[in-house]
């Protein structure tokens, strides 16, 4: 029997060829379904075309842009779950929360254990609400 969130799709939004390889096997295991954007421009447009249970995104990419990007497709997508991965979880928490809303935070590097239950969260809406909230989630490893 196939559990209802193996149907969840989420667009995950990076520019680096080994974090979407690593996100993207992590997410495919656990049955759900990815769409990838290497870029702001890429996931905006699919983002018109498609709809996704949950975005995910690197903040700091080469072509920059993330800020005004993902408001623009939090705009398009108000209640879509939005985890944000980065190396700068104060920054981020501090300066975009207000703009973006409820998120989930987690930063790099993370366990992949860490991600898929960020992930299950996020899909289960336990970091959603209609409060602006934010959780950070904070591991190392290595």
């Amino acid at each position: 029997m196939v559990s209802p969130l193996s149907a969840k799709k989420a667009l995950l939004i990076d520019d680096d060829d080994t974090n979407i390889a690593r996100y993207s096997s992590l997410l495919r295991k656990e049955g759900y379904g990815v769409v990838i954007a290497k870029n702001g421009i890429d996931a905006f447009e699919k983002s018109c075309q498609e709809s996704f249970d949950l975005i995910i995104t690197n903040f700091a990419m080469k072509a920059g842009k993330g800020r005004t990007v993902l408001g623009m497709i939090k705009a398009l997508l108000p209640r879509v779950p939005l985890i944000v991965i980065t190396n700068d979880c104060c920054a981020i928490a501090q300066t975009f929360v207000p703009l973006l809303g409820t998120c989930t935070v987690i930063k790099k590097p993370c366990a992949g254990e860490v991600f898929v239950s960020c992930v299950r969260n996020s899909l289960n809406g336990e970091n959603t609400n209609s409060r602006q909230s934010l959780e950070v989630v904070e591991e190392k490893y290595g």
